[in-house]
């Protein structure tokens, strides 16, 4: 930026404000000082915080890395133009009524007329296309509030020049007068910018143009913070001679540490066990080994049975691709906000080792991170000082706190639904490209997501692809279909072709079993036979059901004759309320053995106990004494994370994948002692007589692919030999010949996921892949969706899922003490008054109401109830809800009676069905 030149900017920028004083009317800040501030802090994040990855990306579309920052810079100058209008400086200086220095007169705000196309980002679009700037660069000032706007039907200068109307000069008179100065103060900008006119501005591709939109917004939001740019007296016009120096003032304030540069990545045995602790097994190894060989990182799918270290090997593959890329971070996503929390501490020892005494932001980004304890106790503040007056090498910056800053932090630890929401029409989106472009990304887990997640999965995939992203996918298994969806979704961004088919695609993805598959340029490769895993042979046994409410019954009657040399057994149901009614049967049947139900319903604190229970019984360690006559009775979170090893295991029908899953805690590690009946592997699957489905279960798994499991289902299973025959089996193209399965259900399944496809589309980013799209820049890629604005409903829209009551459970005694659900009244915490470390406290008692209650009732009546119990929380606690129940723990809402036991967790029954009792 030429400093030598700002003389020029500020004279004919006539005296226009950009701020005003929220509080103090005698403080502003002109408009020249604003543009040179933004303009500043992009060249600032230019240098400082892009990584080398995101520098090479523009410094090859650009020709050099002088001139990519050049436009860093000459967008930073241009964003605010739109305020240089008359509607702009009548509405913000009569906010200012000392200030009466702006030379152009002007309108009362009122007789404006005021309209979306009235905005300064609208109009800052409009005049700087009328001055002979392009659409591609002018998008990015349109977007720089997080709404991409549509210029399309601006076209060209003349078209811009026409549609030039009152709010832009307020009085027709003014309007030749209001040209000059748009001419001048643009002529300016390019000067100050280093440029000769608009023309010798570069187009720039759209997924750098969304990138650079990301950029600005975080520029704009730091240059408007006051602490770091203060505003000055309104008898100054602001002074020259103060740049560069207020700049650099500015940047000090805000102390963010350097982009993290990875020096000495992983490239021995040796290496690997300095920084894990243990010597690589051969999965490990081989991606170690593959890593290092690979010349362009890209996309690499790590496939393999859980337990046998794919996390490790994962951050094994982002810390060499990191290296090898240029990238500055990690992003870490995980299914669900429990397996987020799970790995944090994790995550967090690894982040702190790579930081080789460098200084990196850490955040975990969820809606419970703030009750997290591990992630709460780590400090805040900024590279010099923290919170406890010491410097930290990992730490939590006082500027990315904000809700959409979180994912421009260095390494990030959250839920997939922030990456996914990058492909989600939602203000601010170009903030979350902004914080994924120059970091490996790697995602857990990666099948469990449905057919309406995987639109985001897959748009998601092609926009990492266009900005070269190395990506790293975790899966126990996956359906050949779906890798190739995967694989066919990131290349056609590397290669930005739309129709790309390659070969090489096909023949990868045809492997065994556990199996590395990667991209090296166009090209895909796999890994097989990585490591030797002892086969385990399971013997499967389908037990028939006629009516499913006696499932319980039928259980019994299995374990009796199973556990009768005694032993642990899991049961494993689909819905919160069958495992419920299952347990208490079984505590009925077995009164000489311990029940342990564990499910989502339960508080996180209780939660916690049940699963450390859990692993002390059942776990790998636990001795023959704790584990005999212990029943454990559990939903889907038995199959997802915890380390549990069953004598005996009973399952209702699940699809394929999830169904080896859950066989995976059955004999899952060597023991000298089992029960003589179960010294082999046995599961029992429940089915339906004559192949009828449990009505709940449709609900949550497709029919067809359920029937289908029940069809292939053999007699005994090789562990994980046959893992991907059986899930290919399942998951193959329908035919038609030699199937036992019906078309219907098929139809039905293929229609059910092509509605689930265009629900999700409605919101979807677009792919920028057209051709036509670079003339356009960004215009056009956030039309016909609603503009999603809450970080909850953007969350709920990457999840085709119906919105659920979230709230504290709280209890009474019987003189009206309140205090949290999980507490006694000997230890109990006043909601009102609390100490911080009791804060985790109150935030363990949160829980989720069934779906079945009626959401805008519920909310409703809970509130209400709030009101009338005159609850004070702590601000910690200032959004959330909060469910007073009696001193049975109890309480009706909407119609359902729900009542909290340590035992069972959260039930509910409807009050009609609890009076007929």
């Amino acid at each position: 930026m030429r400093y030598d030149v700002l003389n020029k900017l500020k004279e004919k920028s006539v005296k226009a404000v950009a701020k005003a004083g929220k509080d103090d009317t005698s403080k502003y800040l002109p408009l020249w000082m604003h543009l040179c501030d933004t303009a500043g802090v992009m060249g600032k994040l230019y240098d400082e915080r892009l990584s080398a990855h995101e520098r090479k990306l523009f410094t090859e579309a650009i020709g050099s890395s002088d001139k990519a920052k050049q436009i860093f810079e000459l967008v930073g100058l241009m964003h605010d133009f739109g305020k240089a209008s008359s509607i702009f400086q009548a509405t913000i200086l009569s906010n200012i009524p000392d200030y009466r220095r702006f030379p152009v007169q002007l309108l009362k705000s009122s007789s404006y007329e005021h309209s979306e196309k009235s905005h300064h980002t609208w109009l800052g679009m409009l005049l700087l296309m009328a001055q002979g700037f392009s659409e591609n660069i002018c998008s990015v000032i349109g977007a720089h509030h997080g709404l991409i706007l549509n210029g399309k039907e601006l076209r060209n200068q003349k078209t811009a020049a026409s549609k030039i109307d009152q709010p832009c000069f307020g009085l027709a008179k003014l309007k030749d007068e209001w040209n000059q100065i748009w001419m001048d103060l643009a002529q300016e900008i390019l000067n100050v910018a280093g440029f000769e006119s608009p023309e010798n501005i570069p187009q720039l591709d759209v997924h750098l143009l969304m990138l650079l939109s990301g950029i600005l917004v975080e520029a704009d939001w730091i240059a408007s913070n006051e602490e770091y740019f203060p505003l000055i007296s309104v008898s100054s016009d602001g002074y020259v001679g103060d740049y560069p120096k207020r700049i650099e003032e500015g940047w000090q304030k805000l102390s963010f540490p350097k982009a993290w540069k990875n020096r000495s990545p992983l490239k021995t045995i040796s290496d690997f066990e300095k920084l894990f602790g243990f010597d690589p097994n051969d999965m490990q190894s081989e991606v170690l080994k593959v890593c290092n060989q690979i010349q362009e990182p890209g996309l690499m799918i790590i496939e393999a049975p859980m337990g046998i270290g794919k996390t490790e090997a994962a951050l094994t593959a982002a810390d060499i691709y990191s290296a090898k890329s240029g990238c500055n971070g990690v992003f870490f996503g995980q299914p669900t906000q429990a397996t987020a929390n799970g790995l944090f501490p994790r995550f967090l020892t690894w982040t702190q080792k790579e930081s080789d005494s460098a200084q990196l932001i850490v955040k975990m980004m969820h809606g419970g991170a703030g009750f997290n304890k591990d992630y709460q106790e780590l400090p805040v503040g900024t590279s010099r000082i923290n919170d406890d007056g010491k410097q930290h090498s990992i730490f939590l910056h006082e500027w990315m706190q904000g809700r959409k800053q979180g994912i421009l932090s260095d390494f990030v630890i959250g839920t997939v639904d922030q990456a996914f929401m990058s492909v989600l029409k939602h203000r601010h989106l170009m903030l979350r490209h902004a914080g994924l472009a120059g970091k490996v990304v790697i995602i857990d887990e990666v099948h469990a997501y449905d057919s309406y997640m995987n639109v985001y999965f897959d748009r998601m995939l092609l926009w990492l692809g266009l900005y070269r992203v190395p990506v790293i996918l975790l899966s126990a298994t996956l359906p050949i279909k779906r890798r190739k969806e995967m694989i066919q979704s990131y290349l056609q961004g590397v290669n930005r072709d739309s129709k790309l088919k390659l070969e090489s695609i096909s023949e990868a993805t045809k492997h065994s079993y556990p199996a590395i598959l990667w991209t090296d340029a166009n090209q895909v490769y796999s890994a097989n036979q990585i490591m030797s895993i002892s086969e385990k042979e399971v013997s499967i046994e389908k037990a028939e059901v006629q009516d499913w409410s006696e499932v319980g019954t039928r259980i019994s009657q299995i374990l009796k004759t199973e556990l009768v040399d005694g032993g642990c057994a899991g049961v494993v149901v689909n819905t919160v309320g069958r495992a419920q009614q299952v347990a208490k049967d079984l505590i009925e049947a077995f009164p000489d053995h311990e029940v342990i139900l564990v499910h989502s319903r339960f508080t996180a604190s209780d939660r916690a106990l049940l699963e450390k229970k859990l692993i002390q019984k059942v776990g790998k360690k636990s001795k023959p004494g704790q584990r005999n006559r212990v029943i454990v009775v559990g939903t889907q979170v038995i199959e997802q994370s915890l380390d549990i090893d069953f004598d005996f295991l009973i399952t209702e029908l699940a699809p394929i994948d999830l169904l080896l899953q859950r066989i995976g805690r059955l004999h899952r590690h060597i023991r000298e002692w089992r029960p003589l009946g179960l010294l082999k592997p046995k599961c029992t699957v429940i089915v339906g007589t004559n192949n009828t489905l449990d009505p709940s279960t449709k609900r949550i798994y497709e029919p067809y692919i359920q029937k289908k499991t029940q069809e292939i289902l053999p007699e005994r299973i090789s562990i994980p030999n046959q893992i991907p025959v059986l899930v290919n089996e399942v998951y193959k193209e329908f035919c038609v010949e030699g199937t036992k399965t019906g078309v219907k259900e098929f139809e039905d399944m293929v229609l059910a996921e092509d509605k689930s496809r265009v629900k999700a589309a409605a919101h979807l980013l677009g792919s920028s892949l057209s051709k036509l799209q670079r003339k356009h820049g960004l215009s056009g890629l956030m039309d016909k969706g609603d503009d999603i604005d809450v970080d909850d409903a953007a969350t709920n829209s990457v999840r085709d899922i119906d919105p659920v009551i979230s709230c504290l459970l709280l209890t009474t005694n019987d003189i009206g003490e309140i205090y949290p659900v999980g507490q006694t009244e000997c230890d109990k915490c006043s909601v009102e008054s609390k100490p911080l470390s009791s804060v985790e406290e109150i935030a363990a008692q949160k829980i989720s109401l069934p779906a079945s209650l009626p959401f805008e009732k519920g909310v409703q009546e809970i509130k209400a109830q709030m009101r009338q119990s005159k609850i004070k929380a702590l601000d910690a606690f200032k959004y959330e809800l909060f469910l007073m129940m009696d001193k049975n723990n109890q309480i009706e809402v909407a119609g359902y009676l729900l009542e909290y036991s340590k035992i069972f967790g959260l039930t509910a029954r409807k009050v009609a069905d609890e009076n007929k009792k």
